[in-house]
C-alpha cells in the first residue's frame, strides 16, 4: 500500500492512496476510485491495520466522494468514514498512526495537527473501534512519529513531534500525560526548532531520527539528526570487577589477592569450598574476560 501527495502511480489514477498487487498499481476501488480530496494539498501521510482493516491518515476530506475527515478505513470493498474526528483549520492533518495496547485492548492512535475532538483540539487522539477520544494533553504542534517501545518498565507509547519551538519533541505517555523522555531533543540542524520525523523501535532500542543536534536536552549528547534511546536492562555479571567499583582494573587483582593470602570466604574465588591455586587461576581467567 502506497499514500503520498501523487495523483497517480503506475496505471492506477486514484489520488493519493493504491496498492500494489505483486504485478501493478491499482485503485482500492477499481478504476473509478476517486482517491482522496480536499481543500489543502490533500495528502497521506500514515497507514496502520487495526482490527484487521487498513486504515490511513492524512490531510484530506474525503476518500472516493466518501467523507472522511483526516481518517479512513477500508472495509475490504469500500471506503468509511471511523467515528468523528476532525480538523481544526485547511492545514490540519494526522501525521502518524500506531496500535497500542494500554492494558484495556488494542486501540487505534493517531497523531498530528490540529486535530479536534468533540471540538477540543489535541495533538494525539485514540479510537477504540467505535468512537475517538482525545489523548494526554494538547502539546501544539505537530505529532510526527507514534511508537510502542519497553524501556525496562513495561511498554508505553512515545510520540515524536515538529512545528513547535516550546517543546522538547520527544515524549512517552504515562497515566494519560505526556512526558519529556530522556530530557528531549534540542539545538536544530536547520530552521527554527528542533524536530522527530521518524521512531522505530527494537526489544532494547528506540531510534530517533530528525532535526536535532543534541539528545538529552540543551546538555546532552551530539546526535546529529539520530539517536538511540536504551532500555534499562541489568548490567552483565562482571566476575572480574573483584570490588565492584564498575572497572575491571588492576585493583581488582590487587584486592582479590589480599583476600586469598587472608584465606577469607571472598579469597574462595570458585566458591567451591577450598581456597588454593585454582582460584588464582579462575580469577585470572576471569580478569582478562573483562566485562
Amino acid at each position: 500500500v502506497a499514500g503520498g501527495g501523487f495523483t497517480s502511480i503506475g496505471t492506477a489514477s486514484a489520488d493519493g492512496i493504491a496498492y500494489f498487487d505483486g504485478a501493478e498499481w491499482k485503485n482500492f476501488a477499481g478504476p473509478g476510485d476517486t482517491g482522496i480530496a480536499g481543500p489543502f494539498s490533500p495528502v497521506v501521510f500514515a497507514s496502520a491495520v487495526y482490527n484487521g482493516l487498513l486504515y490511513i491518515g492524512g490531510r484530506f476530506e474525503s476518500v472516493n466522494g466518501i467523507t472522511a475527515n483526516l481518517v479512513a478505513r477500508w472495509s475490504g470493498s469500500a471506503w468509511q468514514r471511523p467515528g468523528v474526528i476532525v480538523a481544526g483549520s485547511s492545514t490540519s492533518d494526522v501525521s502518524s498512526m500506531c496500535v497500542f495496547n494500554d492494558g484495556t485492548g488494542e486501540k487505534l492512535y493517531v497523531g498530528g495537527a490540529d486535530i479536534r475532538v468533540g471540538g477540543q483540539a489535541t495533538t494525539v487522539a485514540v479510537y477504540n473501534g467505535a468512537t475517538w477520544s482525545r489523548v494526554g494533553q494538547n502539546l501544539g504542534g505537530r505529532g510526527t512519529a507514534l511508537a510502542v517501545f519497553d524501556d525496562g518498565s513495561g511498554p508505553a507509547l512515545y510520540l515524536g513531534m515538529t512545528a513547535d519551538a516550546n517543546q522538547s519533541y520527544l515524549y512517552r505517555l504515562e497515566n494519560n500525560v505526556w512526558v519529556v523522555v530522556g530530557g528531549g531533543l534540542a539545538v536544530p540542524l536547520t530552521g527554527n526548532f528542533p524536530s522527530v520525523f521518524g521512531l522505530y523501535s527494537t526489544p532494547q532500542t528506540l531510534y530517533v531520527g530528525g532535526n536535532f543536534q543534541l539528545a538529552g536536552g540543551a546538555q546532552g549528547i551530539p546526535s546529529f539528526g539520530i539517536a538511540r534511546y536504551a532500555a534499562c536492562i541489568e548490567p552483565p555479571v562482571c566476575r572480574g570487577d573483584f570490588n565492584s567499583d564498575g572497572f575491571v582494573n588492576s585493583q581488582d587483582f590487587f584486592d582479590f589477592l589480599g583476600e586469598f593470602f587472608a584465606l577469607t570466604p571472598r579469597g574462595d574465588f570458585n566458591a567451591d569450598g577450598f581456597i588454593n591455586s585454582q582460584d588464582f587461576f579462575d580469577f585470572i581467567t576471569a580478569l582478562f574476560e573483562g566485562c
